[in-house]
């Protein structure tokens, strides 16, 4: 999600714009057909980082991570 709109994408590297006035938050998750899992979510600014990289949780009931990358 990029500020509360969905945006379906799969694995491997995305680009989105954003807004360059204001922030925006990201939100990830990993679903199958009966749940959502793995949320993590980053508040990106304007001179935030321009790649933020997420990392599935080893357990479905876990937490994922995001954080920016290099």
């Amino acid at each position: 999600m990029f500020d509360g709109h969905g945006h379906p994408a799969q694995w491997g590297t995305g680009t989105w714009q954003a807004s360059a006035d204001g922030e925006a938050t990201v939100s990830v998750y990993l679903y199958n057909r009966v749940w959502r899992f793995g949320v993590a979510s980053a508040v990106v600014g304007p001179d935030g980082p321009a790649r933020l990289v997420y990392r599935a949780p080893l357990l479905p009931f876990l937490r994922g991570s995001l954080r920016a990358g290099s």
